[in-house]
């Protein structure tokens, strides 16, 4: 873990040392030759030298050209709803990314069953073999992949890019020295750009707005934020409206790849956070971890723990570390701010395509 923690700080330019510019270094040359591997082989798909499968319904795809943070699960929950509330049959396409050893789906795959229990949810790499095997038993109009930008093997129908507008494009590098999946010139694939956190105070949409319509014109450009809803019981499941926790203290604690936009959405509800204990994204929790956070909030004499949807789905097997405790996750969803009939125009577009 210190490892990773290592190397993340490298990418985001969080460590500034001696050695660690030699690191930097070697970790520019296999951004480099990354960078032509991963784009060569978007051209190789693109001009059909490499074999595509183009399934037998529309394909949306939910995607971004950075590691993390962007934002994709809220929308990938946001269009399915949207979807949905029209009456279009949807099945959503979810590769699932550090499986704990007491199941078998990913945070993000929790995430979308507990929130669209009327959806289909089809964990997998192999999107192909979950298509074909899921339209043999079920009647699906659309399918949306989540994180399918990056994903050539499968024709999409319309590339939504998440773009998070408070760090877009990291340092720019390439992984492992920066944080881009490819590089920025990828981004004239995409048919709509969402601009994500665009509340967020250190957001600039405008300026965003300009380098994209630059880099690719003829997208469409939506902007969105996140809104807090409610708060969930982690255990019970039970529903609290924010109005009723207004100047609550709390302890929190998440394993997200932008942990600032949790701390903001605890303000936007009404919640006072007397500390907010961050780990890395995509953390497995252990005992000793919930130990950490019980052990100050009963020494600062606070009842009440909220953490995210993604982190809660992996502290289910420490209900009885819980013990009372009130613990909540911050139910948080993706509006549209900017663009949103267009927005769903495009989307029932291509699922009649």
């Amino acid at each position: 873990m210190r490892i990773r923690n290592y190397f993340y700080a490298l990418m985001t330019d969080r460590r500034q040392g001696p050695v660690d510019a030699a690191v930097k270094w070697a970790l520019w040359i296999c951004s480099l030759l990354y960078g032509l591997l991963v784009g060569g082989l978007r051209f190789l798909y693109s001009k059909g030298i490499l074999p595509s499968f183009q399934a037998p319904r529309p394909v949306l795809s939910v995607g971004s050209i950075t590691v993390g943070g962007a934002g994709k699960t809220p929308l990938v929950i946001a269009i399915a709803r949207a979807l949905v509330s029209r009456q279009v049959r949807t099945a959503i396409l979810i590769r699932g990314y550090m499986p704990s050893t007491q199941s078998a789906f990913s945070d993000e795959a929790h995430m979308l069953k507990e929130s669209l229990p009327e959806v289909l949810v089809l964990t997998g790499p192999n999107r192909r073999k979950n298509i074909e095997a899921c339209l043999k038993h079920h009647a699906v109009d659309v399918f949306v992949c989540d994180d399918g930008f990056q994903h050539w093997p499968l024709r999409r129908d319309l590339d939504i890019v998440a773009v998070d507008t408070a760090n877009p494009f990291g340092n720019g590098h390439v992984v492992p020295r920066g944080l881009l999946r490819e590089p920025i010139g990828a981004l004239r694939a995409a048919g709509m750009f969402i601009l994500t956190k665009t509340d967020h105070p250190h957001s600039d949409a405008p300026a965003l707005r300009e380098r994209l319509a630059h880099i690719n014109p003829g997208a469409l450009m939506v902007e969105s934020h996140y809104v807090p809803t409610t708060c969930v019981d982690v255990f019970e499941k039970t529903r609290q409206g924010l109005e009723h926790l207004q100047g609550i203290t709390v302890v929190g604690f998440c394993g997200i790849a932008d942990p600032t936009s949790f701390r903001e959405s605890l303000q936007q509800a009404g919640l006072q956070a007397a500390n907010i204990f961050v780990f890395m994204d995509h953390h497995m929790y252990t005992e000793e971890d919930m130990a950490m956070v019980r052990t100050w909030a009963r020494e600062h004499n606070v009842q009440n723990v909220v953490t995210t949807h993604k982190d809660a789905v992996k502290i289910l097997p420490f209900k009885e570390s819980w013990q009372g405790y009130r613990v909540h996750y911050l139910q948080v969803e993706s509006e549209i701010t900017y663009g949103k009939n267009v927005f769903l125009e495009r989307i029932m577009a291509a699922v009649r395509h």
